[in-house]
Parts: C-alpha cells; sequence; structure tokens
C-alpha cells in the first residue's frame, strides 16, 4: 500500500511533503515543486523568500513575497527521511537534516584537511579553492586549471564548464574561433563543476559562508570524475565549416589576384 505523504500550507495553500524529490509540491498543481535544496538551511528549519502569486520563490520581477520558514525534512516526515537514507527511524529523529543526508565521514576528513580529488581523463587533480585552481598531481610544471581563466567556457546553467583540455600538459588549450579549421586532435572538451560544487567546504571557508548551508546546497561526493564531452554537442562544426568556408573564398581571391596580367595585344586596322 502505498505511505499517504504529510502535507504543508504555506500562506492557505497545501504542498506535499516528498522526501523522495526532496521538495514541496502543490497539491493542486503538480507542476509547481519547491526544491529544498533551493531553501536557506538553518539546522532545524528552512528559510526562504514565497511569491505570494507564483506560489513558489520569487522570480526576476515578484511583486508581492513574504519570508517564510518551514520545519526542518526530517521533523516533516521523519518516515520517509528514514526510507530514502535507509536509516532505522528511531536513530533519526534526534538528528538533524544535515547530519542524515551528508556523508560524515567525507565530511569530518574534509574538515581535517585533506582535499577533494577529481580525475579528469585518469589523471588526478586536487580542488584547491585557495588557488583558485585544480593542481594536477605529481606534476609541479603547471598550476593546472585556473578558473579565473576560464570564465568564457562557463555553461550556460552556471553549474559547470566546458574547457577544451589538453591532457599532455594537463592545462587549457584555448581555441581561436576565428581561425580554427579542424577539431584539433590532442584537445579535449571536457565539463568540470564550478567550485563549490567540487568543494563545497573549502569554498565555504575561503568566502565566510556558512559551511553547513553551502554543503546542503552541494552535497560532498567522492569519486569525482570529469565528464568527457563530444564536440558535437557543441556549435564547434558549425565554425569551422563557416571559417573554411571563409579560407576557401579568400584563397581563390589571392589565385586569381597572383595570376600574371596577359598582354593586351592591339590589332592593326587597314590603311586606306
Amino acid at each position: 500500500m502505498e505511505r499517504q505523504l504529510p502535507s504543508l500550507t504555506i500562506h492557505g495553500t497545501s504542498f506535499t511533503v516528498d522526501i523522495m524529490k526532496e521538495a514541496l509540491i502543490e497539491a493542486e498543481n503538480s507542476n509547481n515543486i519547491i526544491p529544498f535544496k533551493e531553501m536557506l538551511y538553518k539546522g532545524d528549519h528552512y528559510a526562504f523568500s514565497y511569491d505570494l502569486n507564483e506560489k513558489n520563490l520569487p522570480g526576476i520581477i515578484s511583486s508581492a513575497f513574504e519570508d517564510v520558514q518551514v520545519p526542518a525534512m526530517v521533523k516533516l516526515d521523519p518516515e520517509g527521511m528514514a526510507l530514502k537514507y535507509k536509516k532505522n527511524i528511531d536513530e533519526i529523529k534526534e538528528k538533524t537534516d544535515f547530519e542524515i543526508i551528508i556523508d560524515q565521514d567525507l565530511y569530518k576528513r574534509r574538515l581535517s584537511g585533506h582535499l577533494p580529488v577529481i580525475e579528469i581523463m585518469n589523471h588526478p587533480f586536487y580542488v584547491d579553492v585557495r588557488m583558485d585552481s585544480l593542481r594536477p598531481k605529481d606534476d609541479f610544471t603547471t598550476l593546472g586549471i585556473r578558473y579565473s581563466e576560464i570564465d568564457d567556457y562557463i555553461h550556460p546553467d552556471d553549474q559547470c564548464y566546458w574547457i577544451p583540455y589538453h591532457p599532455a600538459s594537463h592545462t587549457v588549450k584555448k581555441i581561436d574561433p576565428e581561425k580554427i579549421t579542424a577539431i584539433p586532435k590532442d584537445v579535449f572538451l571536457i565539463e568540470i563543476p564550478t567550485l563549490e560544487k567540487l568543494d563545497p567546504v573549502g569554498y565555504a571557508r575561503h568566502h565566510g559562508f556558512d559551511i553547513e548551508q553551502i554543503v546542503m546546497a552541494n552535497l560532498i561526493e567522492k569519486n569525482m570524475v570529469a565528464k568527457i564531452i563530444d564536440w558535437k554537442e557543441t556549435g564547434l562544426q558549425q565554425i569551422i565549416e563557416k571559417n573554411l568556408s571563409k579560407k576557401q573564398s579568400k584563397d581563390v581571391k589571392n589565385k586569381i589576384g597572383n595570376q600574371p596580367k596577359k598582354a593586351i595585344r592591339r590589332s592593326r586596322g587597314n590603311k586606306m
């Protein structure tokens, strides 16, 4: 028998508490979802601004909203939290959401000074927030991938970067879109998350943010591996074709311009 999910009323609107999705879902409109990760974690509750018209988080333009607080998920639905995280319900009743959701061993390891590691094409990189970089292990010839140098490669969703990576040097190999005429064979397009996602603890410390709030919004992960993106998922091929077309047109013009001019022979008219 399917379990009856608890509900929560916010300013007269009923929301279903869906722990599996970690969200509040409007009872009368299942498309209206408020994720807990979008709220500000406060230990025993969550806080956020609530748009009275949209019944969700405020958008870019919002004229009527109120600051609201909702209880922690373990208080709203302890049974759901026990099911989701495979724990005994009595074991979690006195714990916070942070203690239940976050891998405490990974968290303590990070607090003790161990830097997170992400593997990029079979090579480990240390996530170094203070140096604003991903430093390749056992390669002291380079600082690796500097975030300050890859601003132009931010993905439209602002959650990651798509960067041209040169595995031989463990660095970014910038591509000139005005000159490229072929997909480089020694450069690969990889996806790397933003620093707050790779190292939420270090990011919070470095910027003076509340560590638990940042970690709850960006869960600590282990065995992180950078994703390789197919160049076909970008517009690079179209850029290459456009550059090749320009080059071909230029070559034709140069060829015509460099051809020797033929002497013009004047014909002699018949004399009277």
